[in-house]
């Protein structure tokens, strides 16, 4: 999964490149070592971000919505 390219600024308006150099690298260091992750590890990481001041309430709720809609889409079938 490129993390890079779910997260643009093309799928969460509010995001800008600051921010997703603060998101991608926390989302990769959360993962297991098998490369997995659930959306619930996504949100604790999104949510600490969050609290640290590093990204906003909106940049929190874009990108897991960016996340809940892949996962969506990938596990549907």
């Amino acid at each position: 999964m490129e993390i890079k390219r779910l997260i643009s600024h093309e799928h969460v308006m509010s995001l800008d490149s600051q921010n997703m150099s603060e998101i991608e690298p926390a989302i990769i260091a959360r993962r297991h070592s098998d490369g997995k992750i659930s959306l619930q590890q996504i949100y604790e990481v999104l949510t600490q971000l969050k609290n640290q001041n590093k990204i906003s309430k909106q940049d929190r709720e874009g990108v897991m919505g960016v996340f809940e809609n892949f996962f969506k889409e990938r596990f549907s079938n």
